[in-house]
């Protein structure tokens, strides 16, 4: 600690007390000499000029000066700011946010990050020469990011979650991050997630182990982009990038305090990631802050000459002319949007009776040993709370079930067959990358790695391939029937079928396109803008039963529309939960909004005029990963110390006194200041930096 000992400031206004005889026995001496006796008075001493950063009065400087406590929860404007004003660079920036992810990932068990980019502060430098030539990128110049371990960066591996992809090392960007790169952005690191992203309640992973909530990590963290979730909630980037099939942005999400966002089918490319199912994948933004996601998705959304969905649909047009022009205060007056009350009423539909048949059956369990959730009221609560701020923003809420029930949704897919397309996906993303340790998901299924979850790989053998030849002979010799080489052969592949435009596309995408025509048609005919329901009935169950949990904490409405039809669905945050005996933590969760195809402008406005309406209430950082130690932060205490012992008020008198009375005051609280607590430096460092302004002001008038 460097601030001054007593003995110090003695020696200090011994020597400026021999200045000032100095300067008066100087004139004195002039004047002997013949000198006019009015040049013999003393001159002022000169005041104490105290500079660390920046121009202005100490407190001045203080506010300039960017501190680990400005990190947390800085929205990308802020950072961008900050740093176009020169109190933080980026790669300062960078390397706050590797120093996080080293104090806390680990050391609270919470598996968020997979890899660390080895190139991310030659990069953050690059792009600071870059700035200072005045040559910006684009809205995310010099920002850290962090996206999801199956989503392509060079020189990095994409392990999709698992270890027998550890050496998967990508040869050149996925599109997505092609576009984040030319808007500026710092690719910091990989996020965990769970294996081949086949899991929605959890991101439980073989290459990066177990995710965990960063409000209470006994809980789950949702999934599977569990990983981007949990470090973006935590501060450990300003943003990331997740991936969502059937609600892996959003189930995260809604557990981290995030707004997440599952954009309409194409808009965003998945060239590039690692897929699980082509039909439904798409890449979408994780953030915390409403216009935060509208700045990713305007950056990574656009037309990939790679990705037949992004062609089919147009991304460029669908995009428009982006999405921050959607984020407007007034953006949800006059808007319509339904609401399913059937989704907050435990009603299991007929597939959830069949899975959790098949789960009894597998378990020996009764139905009444089986944990079945209903909203409780700390769920009723935040849900109110949230439609309140709607109605307050301006919309207008209109119960819309009759219209959308569950027979209707149901009645929909009857004649639609649902393949799993997974295994050609997967092949097709595989072929040509040297590096992968399989060529085909067939190949690692027959390798018996054990770093291949059984979960994900073998227990899906009869869906994913036809059986094996020998089993096939002798089925065929027993039975008598055909040879057994008709009886092997290989069922026809889901993407033999071809549309006019040459796309290959699975027998049930003319049923998806009628589909979302129909839906979209109920939207328009009620004049609703999007539609609200309840996603999860409670706060996140524990991490170590959720794979046991088959209700997995889901409402028992089954919705469709974002999956199946396309559309485009956000998870904005409602607030946290009451502590109960039960669950002690405050835990946050969210609310899930959808709109029609090609709407999510729509989503991005509502988001924010709602995140306007709603305010700070709904957001709050994991108290378990505060702001770290600050050396800069320190050494501006350090060095106003210095400066403040350095005023000799030892023959100040009345309000020139009493301020040096506060200063001196001010003084020793800051000499008892932890210096490993970023807060304390900090309140120390504000409060002296005020009574010291006071002196000099009071000094000047002098």
């Amino acid at each position: 600690m460097l601030f001054l000992t007593a003995e110090k400031r003695f020696c200090m206004k011994r020597h400026l007390a021999l200045i000032l005889a100095i300067l008066l026995i100087v004139p004195a001496l002039s004047s002997c000499a013949g000198r006019p006796a009015e040049e013999a008075a003393a001159p002022e001493p000169a005041l104490p000029e105290f500079r660390y950063v920046g121009e202005g009065s100490a407190s001045r400087q203080l506010e300039d000066l960017f501190t680990t406590i400005d990190l947390l929860d800085a929205t990308i404007a802020e950072l961008t700011a900050e740093m176009e004003a020169g109190h933080v660079t980026s790669a300062e920036l960078t390397r706050m946010y590797l120093d996080r992810i080293a104090a806390y990932d680990d050391e609270l068990n919470l598996n968020s990050i997979t890899n660390i980019n080895p190139n991310a502060l030659e990069d953050a430098a690059a792009l600071d020469r870059e700035r200072a030539a005045r040559n910006i990128r684009g809205p995310l110049h010099g920002i850290p990011v962090i996206v999801k371990d199956n989503i392509d960066v060079a020189g990095m591996a994409t392990t999709a979650g698992s270890a027998a992809f550890a050496g998967n090392i990508a040869q050149e960007d996925a599109f997505v991050i092609k576009r984040l790169r030319e808007a500026g952005a710092v690719i910091l690191a990989k996020a965990n997630m769970s294996e081949f992203a086949r899991r929605t309640v959890d991101s439980h992973s073989t290459f990066g182990g177990n995710v965990h909530n960063a409000y209470d990590p006994a809980k789950t963290s949702g999934g599977s982009s569990g990983g981007t979730a949990v470090a973006v909630t935590c501060s450990f980037a300003a943003a990331g990038l997740g991936t969502d099939t059937g609600g892996s942005i959003r189930y995260p999400s809604a557990f981290a305090n995030l707004y997440g966002l599952r954009p309409s089918k194409g808009l965003t490319s998945t060239d590039g990631v690692f897929p699980l199912t082509a039909t439904n994948d798409t890449v979408g933004p994780m953030t915390r802050t409403a216009e935060d996601l509208a700045v990713l998705l305007e950056v990574i959304a656009g037309t990939d000459e790679k990705d037949d969905y992004t062609l089919e649909v147009d991304a460029d047009a669908l995009k428009g002319d982006g999405y921050l022009d959607n984020c407007r205060a007034d953006g949800l007056q006059g808007m319509r949007i339904g609401i399913l009350t059937n989704s907050f009423t435990y009603h299991p539909n007929e597939e959830f009776q069949t899975q959790l048949q098949e789960y009894l059956d597998q378990t020996g369990l009764s139905e009444e040993e089986v944990v079945v959730y209903t909203p409780g009221e700390n769920v009723r609560d935040m849900v109110n709370r949230a439609r309140e701020n709607l109605i307050k923003a301006g919309a207008t809420i209109v119960d819309i079930s009759e219209e959308l029930s569950d027979e209707m949704v149901e009645s929909l897919y009857e004649d639609m067959e649902l393949p799993s397309t997974s295994v050609y996906d997967m092949d097709a993303y595989l072929s040509g990358r040297p590096d992968a340790a399989y060529a085909s998901i067939r190949e690692l299924a027959d390798s018996g790695n054990p770093e291949a979850s059984d979960s994900v790989i073998y227990s899906y053998m009869d869906t994913f391939f036809p059986a094996d030849e020998e089993e096939e002979t002798a089925q065929g010799a027993e039975s008598g029937e055909e040879d057994a080489e008709e009886d092997a052969e290989e069922p026809e592949s889901p993407y033999s079928y071809v549309t006019e435009d040459g796309y290959a596309r699975p027998p049930y995408w003319e049923t998806y396109l009628d589909t979302r025509e129909t839906v979209q048609k109920i939207l328009e005919e009620n004049d609703v803008d999007a539609v609200m329901y309840l996603e999860f009935f409670n706060v996140p169950p524990d991490d170590a039963t959720a794979e046991e949990d088959i209700s997995m904490n889901y409402a028992g409405y089954t919705v469709l529309y974002p999956i199946y039809m396309g559309f485009p669905e956000i998870m904005i945050p409602m607030g946290f939960s009451e502590a109960t005996e039960e669950y002690p933590t405050e835990f946050p969760m969210g609310l899930s909004i959808f709109a029609g195809f090609g709407k999510d402008d729509t989503l991005v406005q509502i988001a924010f005029a709602y995140q306007q309406q709603a305010g700070s209430l709904i957001r709050r950082m994991p108290e378990s990963t505060p702001a770290l130690r600050d050396e800069k932060l320190n050494g501006f205490l350090e060095a106003l110390m210095e400066a403040a012992y350095s005023i000799d008020t030892s023959g100040f008198s009345g309000a020139l006194a009493g301020k040096a009375g506060m200063m001196e005051t001010a003084l020793r609280k800051a000499a008892d200041a932890d210096m490993n607590d970023p807060y304390a430096v900090y309140e120390a460092a504000a409060a002296l930096a005020r009574a010291y302004d006071r002196l000099l002001e009071e000094l000047e008038t002098r």
